[in-house]
């Protein structure tokens, strides 16, 4: 299983430690997940080189990847990894696992979740070499985020609408995002990815923004009420929302 490592993705990639036996079991499972990835992309020539290769850390994958004629350096396949770690399966094969790593059951990776629009204006998350972490918003309406960061690093959001995955997209470091503009999102999850081989903190700030009406209008029920001379319309969106005008 995966169940240490899930707990903690946000650790050196490249670490082995015995020092301590949980340690030593989550570094097993996260270099067995990570293989397994670059296995399914990249092919069995690529492990080959992997291997072969005497170069540490990054540069000895993004030489085996080059030597093996890969599509894709290792920096975009870091970032597809996180996003994979955490959908497990989608349908764009970047994005997913052939190889089963846990119980449909089993929680998602994650570092911080906020549910509603109870969420602080600002916060900031500490990366080990090369570390994966996730924050999840859970029914955030229209949210607006910016992050920044000194060093180099990955940040897609996942947006979801029900259980499915609607769209993913990735973002830069100081641009300011509102992610709602084409309709509400039942669930955000940031899946950041840093790309140093030095510690580093992200910074992010969020806030509410407006959020569009879903481009899916099949649902919707609408009523209009008109007294004196002011006219009122609702939209019921979903059983959990309603927008009105007037």
């Amino acid at each position: 299983g995966n169940s240490i490592y899930f707990k903690k993705t946000n650790t050196d990639l490249f670490r082995w430690t015995n020092e301590n036996n949980n340690d030593l079991l989550a570094d097993y499972e996260r270099m067995m997940t990570y293989i397994e990835y670059i296995y399914e992309q990249a092919g069995e020539k690529t492990l080959t080189e992997l291997v072969k290769n005497q170069n540490y850390g990054s540069d000895r994958i993004n030489e085996a990847l080059k030597i093996s004629k890969s599509n894709f350096s290792w920096q975009e396949l870091h970032k597809n990894y996180s996003i994979a770690l955490y959908l497990q399966s989608n349908d764009d094969p970047r994005y997913s696992f052939k190889q089963k790593l846990t119980l449909s059951s089993a929680p998602k990776p994650t570092q911080i979740t906020y549910n509603g629009l109870n969420y602080p204006s600002t916060n900031s998350i500490a990366f080990e070499s090369f570390g994966i972490s996730y924050i999840t918003y859970n029914n955030p309406t229209g949210l607006q985020v910016k992050f920044k960061s000194n060093y180099p690093n990955s940040i897609s959001a996942i947006l979801f609408r029900g259980i499915n995955v609607y769209e993913i997209v990735d973002l830069k470091n100081n641009v300011d995002y509102c992610l709602g503009e084409r309709g509400y999102f039942d669930k955000i999850v940031f899946a950041i990815s840093s790309k140093s081989i030095d510690e580093q903190i992200v910074e992010w700030s969020s806030s509410n923004c407006l959020a569009g009406v879903n481009e899916n209008l099949s649902n919707l029920k609408t009523s209009y009420k008109l007294s004196q001379n002011n006219l009122k319309v609702q939209v019921q969106v979903d059983k959990n929302t309603k927008l009105e005008y007037r």
